[in-house]
């Protein structure tokens, strides 16, 4: 199973190298689904979530991105 991530669809300032790779991910997961059939391939993208990769955003500013996206879908 490989994971991407929301930046693939709606990629944001600063995110150019992390949504080239998110992207790649999921055309790899595509073609070994194809290569390696009948054995299953799963490319899991599951949102938002409370990791360290937010450190850096100030804590007022996670906070709100948390609560405001925490429970949509991208």
């Amino acid at each position: 199973m490989l994971s991407s991530g929301g930046a693939v669809q709606r990629p944001i300032p600063g995110w150019t190298v992390s949504a080239s790779i998110l992207g790649a991910i999921e055309v790899l997961g595509r073609a070994l689904a194809v290569e390696l059939a009948p054995i299953r391939v799963n490319v899991v993208r599951p949102g938002l979530v409370r990791t360290e990769l937010w450190r850096e955003f100030p804590a007022q500013v996670r906070d709100e991105l948390f609560r405001t996206h925490g429970g949509a879908l991208i």
